[in-house]
């Protein structure tokens, strides 16, 4: 009978694996810093999804659990980033630099970075919904349930975070 059950838990977790996979690479690979780091938030989601797999079975949105649960895995990775980029520069360790796009003379590429390098310049918070709403494509529900929030608490955060967003696009000021 243990067996029987155990047998149904695996079968049930390995559907809502592979419906819930590729959105939550992607999610991750969008906001690591390496494939390496966003394959560490995956496993670890996946992982949590296993260990508290009632909940995770029995959530009404089960991709928006599993994006919550990531979004805190990538906090405490964030966390583990800051640390380790504090510790290179005490230590006075050269970092690798950013990324250069190879064609700034493309219109859209030199666009797309001004919007990044503006999306950069808001809170985690900030980001963190507008890349839900934009990226994941998540509706406002599902938004909340990632960040622990109501409906109406998203929507009117997501609001003043694209007008925070649009005024350090325009050069306005800070997006904080």
């Amino acid at each position: 009978m243990a067996a029987n059950l155990s047998d149904q838990k695996a079968a049930r977790f390995e559907d809502l694996y592979r419906e819930t996979y590729e959105p939550v690479v992607a999610y991750c690979r969008r906001r690591a810093r390496s494939h390496h780091e966003a394959e560490e938030v995956v496993s670890t989601t996946f992982l949590v999804a296993w260990r508290r797999f009632d909940d995770f079975a029995s959530a009404e949105l089960p991709l928006a659990w599993l994006y919550a649960v990531a979004y805190r895995s990538l906090s405490n990775q964030r966390r583990g980033w800051g640390r380790r980029s504090a510790l290179k520069k005490r230590l006075q360790i050269e970092g690798t630099g950013s990324v250069q796009s190879p064609d700034r003379e493309a219109e859209a590429r030199l666009e797309a970075s001004r919007a990044f390098e503006a999306l950069a310049t808001l809170s985690n918070y900030d980001q963190e919904i507008i890349r839900l709403a934009a990226f994941e494509d998540l509706a406002y529900e599902a938004i909340g349930v990632v960040v622990g929030k109501s409906v109406d608490a998203v929507r009117s955060d997501i609001f003043r975070a694209r007008q925070r967003l649009r005024r350090a696009f325009d050069g306005g000021g800070s997006g904080s």
